[in-house]
């Protein structure tokens, strides 16, 4: 039977992020942070789903970004 795996609480994906744990407070109350589970009253985390929230943040700063025309109607280069 494969063994089963290990959930990460906030403390120790703040530290696998480089990020407070506030930080991550904030993100799952925005749900702007990787998906978790509630086991009780407390937030835990797969390492593969933060791996993959990761990998989705990375991809949505690679997209070219449209240019917001100036004001006057006048575009920048």
């Amino acid at each position: 039977m494969p063994e089963p795996e290990a959930l990460m609480t906030q403390q120790a994906l703040a530290d696998y992020l480089g990020v407070s744990v506030p930080t991550v407070q904030r993100w799952r109350r925005n749900g702007t942070g990787p998906p978790y589970l509630l086991i009780g009253p407390r937030p835990r985390y797969r390492r593969a789903q933060v791996d993959a929230w990761l990998d989705e943040q990375a991809a949505a700063r690679r997209k070219p970004r449209r240019r917001r025309p100036r004001p006057g109607g006048k575009e920048t280069r």
